[in-house]
Formats: C-alpha cells, structure tokens, sequence
C-alpha cells in the first residue's frame, strides 16, 4: 500500500502542481510521511514530514477543543449567549456560543468585509477585529440555516482570552499542544524566524510565483496556526485517546449540527457519514486533514501552494486506503488542449445571495479561462471541458479545485452555472439572466 500511496503521490506532484507534506496512518501505524516537491524553490530546500505550513481553517478544530475545555473546566457554557462574554456585541443575546461554532450566527464572514480585508499585511488587535465584526448587520437570524463563516472563531478566540485569562496563543501552548504532544504547532507571527518553515506559492501568468503577503494575526483563532503533519497526526491521536479534551467533548465536537448540502458541520469540523474532515486555504498554502469515523485512518495533507487540488489529491488516497479504483493524475491529452469556440459560455456570472461572488468567463485565444477573487486576490485558470451534453455543460480546472456545471436554456445558451470552489458551492445567473424570466 506504501508503495501505491507513494506512486500517487509523486504524479500528482508531478502533473497536479503538489507540493508539500503527506502522513497517512491506518489503525494507529503510520503507513507513509512524507515530503514531496520544494519548500523553498529560491534555495533548493526540499519539502520533509517535519517542514512548517500555515494550516489555515484546520486551525479552528482547536480553537473548538480549547471552547470545550472551558466548558469542562465549568468556566463557560456552549449555550451562553454571546453578550455574556461581551456585553456592548450587537445581538448578543440572540447569539450563542454554540451558533459560532457552527457556523449558524448570521454574522458576516470576515473575507467579506473590505474594512477589516485591507489590513491583510498588518492585522488587527483581537477587540478591534471583533468590534469591527459587531458593526456588521446580520446576514440571517441566528441559528437559521449555516453559511460559513470565519468571524464566529475570531469571536470565540476573543472569549477564551476573556474567560481563562491568557492570550489565545498562550493558552494553546499551555492546555492543548503539551498534552498532545505537539512540539511545533504555533501561532504564527510573521516577524519570527521559524525553523523548517515553507515558503508560500500561488500561480501568475508567469508560473509559479511568491505567494501574496499575509499577515495570519487577522485570521486570529480562526486561521492562524502553523503546524506539521506529524504534530497534526499527534493531534488526531490525541483526540482519540482523550489526551486533551474528554471523549463527551470530542463527541460533542464531532456531532453533526447543521448541515450544507450533502455535508454536515460539528464544532470546527465537517462531517460525512463515515469520515470528518476540514480544509484550510490561504495564500499560499492549502491543508487538509481527514479522518474516519472507525479510527481505522487519517490523512494529514499540507501543501506550500495554493492551488493544487487537495480535495481531488485527498479523495485519490482515501480510495487506495479503501481498495477502491482511483485515478491517478496524467499530462493533459491532445483532446483537452483542442481549441474550441467558447463564445457561449463569455460572460460574468453572479450570485443573486451575496453579490461580491461574481466569475467572469472569457476565451483568450481560444483557451477558456475563469477569473474571480479569492480573500480579495484575484486567480485566474484555465478550465477544461469534462462533459458536454445537451443541456448542460461541465469543465473543470487542473490546477485549482474547481468544477463548473454550466446549465443551457431551449436556445441552447447558458444562462446560469454552479461553481464549486474547494469546499464551497455557488449558484450565479449570467448577466442577461439576471432578471429572471424562463430560467427561473
């Protein structure tokens, strides 16, 4: 199984853009850890299972155990309201701790809050931040359905400093990491010289390319760590042998809640009926760590560009672990390099929900290329058709995970397409569709 494992692997990192770090373990045995591709490109420094990466959203399944921690300790309640930790927080007291851990409190994402998004390369103090997310209107009320949503871990990061009296940092290093065995985990501040750690790439019309500066600070308890895959296997471990939190909280953290589409949301992590998982992406960086249900597996992905196809590379290892077929990923055929007419599907696409998702489609040259804005940035790829049938069509990018299914109207023209985006799915109505009519 190594051996399939390893195969897989060095193809993706050979046609699927992978860099980074893997450690997949089957009942407690470690069956590969590994380095793949470059973490430093500029000075030939290859990528080992003990380099450093930004792991982004994973970092929120600890900031959902340290909650737990608390509430085992008796110092808060799941089911607190909100203005009970901060008074002066604009519905406060229709919002509880339980709707953000959930995703569930209505309060906008943080990645759509240009005032908040523009200090990327400074960030801000945790009271600022969360102020700044109290002036927000609500989306929804709480409770109503899930949208995910940074801003409910920034918030609960600003609760834990309130209620144990430590740094958000600080009471990680001393509650958390120790008692899994952890020993480079951290929150990563920028100005600090951190061994072993990987620099970032994201892909420009040049190629690959030194990924965007990003300050994580403002990502505070929602996306600020660091990490390895081998302190993130001791991690699931941990949780396993109830090292760190009881196994009551672990179940709690591990209940399917709400749900979004054919997935279920816990506290921090997303669930499936035999397996939870969660994705983190940032410039220049994406992670995932997935784990089954039995306790029979667990797949630490962590990757030093952001635009690899985890989700795909993931899915690819789960199926060799599970003795299912799988496809391993190959140089681009002379049939999807073919120049096609794409001039049905130009156009800008937009979500009627949330108007800040808009795709634009346009052919240069004949190659279909799709273009929209990821944490303000804007990425650009060039799409591949998967599927054409009468009255739809699908495409798919190599370099990101991104799949699109455009739908044709009696005309035989396009007039809406469902994006899916790493983990994330949007429904958006080319522009002459706007207003509705038959394609409704």
């Amino acid at each position: 199984m190594k051996k399939s494992l390893d195969n897989y692997l060095k193809k993706f990192s050979q046609y699927g853009h992978f860099s980074g770090s893997v450690l997949v373990s089957i009942k407690d045995c470690i069956v590969l850890c590994k380095g793949y591709g470059m973490a430093d490109y500029e000075h030939d420094v290859h990528n080992t299972p003990s380099t450093v990466f930004r792991i982004a959203s994973v970092t929120k399944q600890f900031t959902s155990a340290a909650v737990l921690c608390l509430q085992e300790q008796g110092a808060l309640s799941v089911s607190d309201p909100l203005k009970k930790y901060i008074p002066d927080f604009p519905n406060g007291d229709r919002i509880t701790l339980h709707h953000l851990l959930t995703n569930t409190s209505g309060i906008p994402d943080i990645v759509d809050v240009p005032s908040i998004m523009k200090s990327i390369r400074t960030g801000i103090p945790a009271e600022m931040l969360v102020d700044k997310l109290g002036r927000q209107l609500l989306e929804f009320e709480p409770g109503d359905r899930f949208r995910y949503s940074n801003s409910g871990y920034i918030i609960l990061g600003l609760i834990i400093e309130k209620v144990s009296g430590l740094s958000y940092e600080n009471y990680l290093n001393k509650n958390l990491f120790p008692k899994a065995g952890m020993t480079n985990t951290g929150f990563d501040h920028a100005e600090r010289v951190l061994k072993h750690r990987a620099s970032g790439y994201s892909l420009s019309e040049d190629g690959v390319s030194n990924a965007d500066f990003f300050d994580m600070s403002l990502f505070f308890a929602c996306g600020c760590l660091y990490s390895t895959v081998e302190d993130l296997y001791k991690w699931n471990k941990a949780l396993d042998e109830e090292t760190v939190i009881s196994k009551k909280s672990v179940e709690d953290m591990l209940t399917p809640y709400v749900s979004d589409e054919a997935l279920h949301y816990g506290y921090g992590w997303y669930l499936t009926e035999n397996s939870a998982f969660h994705n983190g992406i940032t410039y220049g960086f994406k992670s995932k760590v997935w784990r089954s249900f039995n306790g029979r597996a667990v797949i630490v992905v962590l990757a030093n560009n952001d635009f690899v196809a985890i989700d795909t590379l993931v899915n690819g290892l789960v199926a060799i672990l599970s003795g299912e077929e799988y496809t391993s990923p190959k140089a681009p055929g002379i049939q999807m390099i073919l120049k096609k007419n794409h001039g049905i599907l130009v156009g800008t696409y937009k979500n009627r929900d949330f108007t800040h998702e808009v795709f634009s489609i346009s052919n240069e040259k004949g190659r279909l290329i799709i273009s929209y804005y990821n944490y303000l940035k804007r990425v650009r790829a060039e799409v591949f058709p998967e599927k054409i049938l009468p009255d739809e069509e699908h495409y798919f990018a190599m370099d990101l995970d991104l799949k699109i299914c455009f739908f044709k109207d009696k005309w035989g023209e396009p007039y809406r397409a469902v994006f899916k985006v790493d983990c994330d799915e949007f429904e958006a109505w080319k522009d002459k569709g706007q207003e509705g009519g038959e394609h409704d």
